[in-house]
C-alpha cells in the first residue's frame, strides 16, 4: 500500500493539531536517570496553555459563553445522552461502575449510608458522532466522568487533544433546578492521587465495584428502586474501565514521543517532517487494516525508527519511566484494608521502563495514535486513495485467487461459511483463511484466521 500522495498535507495537518506546547515532565528518577513522562511533582498549570478538554467539546455551548454549559440531569440521563452520541455496533457504549467505599476525595462524602450513594464511574467505549454529520471524532479511552449523589458534583477527566494532555474539572452544583458551573480542578491536588496524569483505577478483581456480588447486593438492597435491577445482570463494565484507563496511560507517551521524538515539539525540519510522515504513513496502513497490520519493512517506517533512536539517546539516555493508571484492588468486607499501600497517595512504581525504542515499543505506539482517527476518516481515506488509482494505475495491485466457499453450521438464524483462497501449498501465492457469520445474507461477525500476501510475506495470523 503507497501512501505518499497524502503524507505532506495529512503530516502538516496532524503536526498543527499534535505537537504542543507543553514540555515533557523534568522529573528524573534518581537511581536510573530516566525522565517520569508524567509526575505529582511536576502537574503542569491547571487551565491548559491551549485547546480544550473532551468534555467542554460535548458539553460547552461552542458558540456561547465560555463558561455555557449544557449538562443533562440526572446522571442516568446524561448516560443516555451520552450513548446517544456514541457510535458502538458491538458492545456497551457507556460502561458504568458503582463504587460504595472508594479513596477518592469524595469518600466520606456518603457515609454512612456508603451503599445507598455509591459513586458512579463511567467511560466510553467507541466514537463520537456530529449531530446531522457523518463525521466524528475520537473519544474511547479519553472521558472519564464520576459522579457522587450527595455531593452534588461531578469529577471528570478527559483528554485535550492540542494540549497533549488530560484535564482535571469538576463540575459543580449538579442537581435538579440548578445552575451547574464548571471549573478546573487543582492538577497538583489531583496528581497526588492521579501521578500518571491521567485516569486511575483498580486492578482485577474489581472487589471495591459492583462487579463484586456482596457489593452488588449491599447497594440493591440498601436502595432496591434503583439498584435492584442490577442484579439480573451484574456485567463485565469494570473490566472495560479498567481496560480504558491502562490504553489512555499511554496517550501521554504516545504525544511526547510525537512532539519530540521525531526532533523536537516546533520542529520542521526536513528529518523531523520525514520521521512524522513515517510514523503517520504506519499509522494510516494499520488503519486501512483493520487494525490487523502495518508494513514495518516500509522505507519510511524504518528512517522513522532510525531518527527516533537517534533523538532518543540525545533526550532520554536514560529512558522513559511510564506511570501506572492502576491502583491496588480493596475489598470493603475483607480484613487487612488499612494497609498502607492501599492508599492511592503512595508513590507508585512505574508501569514500564522503555530504555530504548525497540521494536514493541514503536508497534504499540502506532496502535495506541491510531486510536486518534476514526473510521470516517477511514472511508475518506480509502475512497481519496481509490480516486487517485484512477490517475495512478501502479497505486492498486489486483491480484486474482480461486476461492472455496464452505458451509460450516446453522444455528439461531446464524449462517457460518468458511472462506479458503489460495494454493495452500504454494509459500509464494496470496493465501487468505477466514470465517464469517450471516443472518438476512448480511455479515454479522467474522474471523481472520491467516492472510499471505503474494511474495510469501504474512499479514496477520490468529
Amino acid at each position: 500500500m503507497r501512501f505518499r500522495a497524502l503524507i505532506t498535507s495529512l503530516t502538516a495537518m496532524i503536526l498543527l493539531v499534535c505537537s504542543a506546547t507543553l514540555l515533557p515532565a523534568p522529573v528524573i528518577a534518581p537511581q536510573s536517570g530516566a525522565l517520569w513522562v508524567a509526575h505529582p511533582d511536576d502537574p503542569g498549570t491547571d487551565i491548559p496553555h491551549s485547546g480544550q478538554s473532551l468534555f467542554d467539546r460535548i458539553f460547552r455551548n461552542q458558540s456561547g459563553p465560555a463558561n455555557q454549559y449544557a449538562i443533562p440531569f440526572p446522571f442516568q440521563t446524561l448516560i443516555e445522552h451520552l450513548e446517544g452520541f456514541v457510535v458502538n455496533n458491538v458492545g456497551n457504549a457507556v460502561p458504568h461502575v458503582m463504587i460504595p467505599i472508594g479513596r477518592s476525595l469524595q469518600r466520606a462524602v456518603a457515609a454512612p449510608d456508603y451503599f445507598k450513594f455509591p459513586r458512579h464511574i463511567i467511560s466510553l467505549e467507541g466514537e463520537g458522532k456530529m449531530p446531522g454529520s457523518e463525521t466524528g471524532f475520537a473519544v474511547k479511552n479519553r472521558l472519564f466522568i464520576a459522579y457522587q449523589e450527595k455531593a452534588r458534583q461531578l469529577e471528570v477527566i478527559s483528554y485535550n487533544n492540542e494540549a497533549g494532555r488530560f484535564e482535571f474539572q469538576s463540575v459543580q452544583n449538579y442537581d435538579a433546578n440548578q445552575d451547574p458551573t464548571v471549573e478546573f480542578a487543582s492538577r497538583a491536588t489531583c496528581m497526588s492521587c492521579h501521578q500518571n496524569g491521567g485516569p486511575i483505577f483498580s486492578k482485577s478483581p474489581w472487589d471495591e465495584t459492583n462487579f463484586n456480588a456482596k457489593v452488588a447486593i449491599a447497594i440493591a438492597s440498601a436502595r432496591p428502586d434503583l439498584y435492584a435491577g442490577m442484579l439480573d445482570a451484574i456485567a463485565f463494565d469494570a473490566s472495560l474501565v479498567d481496560l480504558a484507563t491502562d490504553y489512555a496511560n499511554y496517550l501521554n507517551t504516545a504525544q511526547l514521543i510525537w512532539r519530540q521524538g521525531c526532533g523536537g515539539s516546533t520542529s520542521l525540519s526536513a528529518d523531523a517532517v520525514r520521521c512524522r510522515a513515517g510514523f503517520l504513513n504506519a499509522l494510516l496502513q494499520f488503519r486501512l487494516s483493520g487494525g490487523l497490520a502495518f508494513d514495518e519493512q516500509d522505507a519510511s517506517y524504518l528512517s522513522m525508527q532510525a531518527s527516533i533512536a537517534r533523538n532518543w539517546h540525545e533526550l532520554w539516555p536514560g529512558g522513559l519511566l511510564t506511570a501506572t493508571a492502576d491502583i491496588p484492588d480493596v475489598n470493603p468486607f475483607a480484613v487487612g484494608d488499612s494497609d498502607p499501600l492501599l492508599d492511592p497517595l503512595v508513590q507508585r512504581a512505574p508501569k514500564a521502563h522503555w530504555r530504548e525504542p525497540g521494536d514493541q515499543f514503536l508497534k504499540g505506539l502506532v496502535r495506541q495514535q491510531s486510536s486518534a482517527l476514526v473510521s470516517a476518516d477511514d472511508h475518506r481515506l480509502d475512497q481519496q486513495l481509490l480516486a487517485l488509482s484512477e490517475t495512478r494505475p501502479g497505486l492498486v495491485e489486483t491480484v486474482e485467487q480461486p476461492c472455496t466457499l464452505i458451509s460450516m453450521e446453522n444455528s439461531d438464524g446464524l449462517q457460518k461459511l468458511g472462506l479458503r483462497c489460495g494454493d495452500f501449498g504454494d509459500s509464494e501465492a496470496l493465501h487468505l483463511d477466514l470465517d464469517v457469520q450471516l443472518t438476512n445474507d448480511a455479515v454479522v461477525n467474522s474471523l481472520i484466521h491467516s492472510i499471505r500476501l503474494p511474495g510469501g510475506a504474512t499479514a496477520w495470523r490468529s
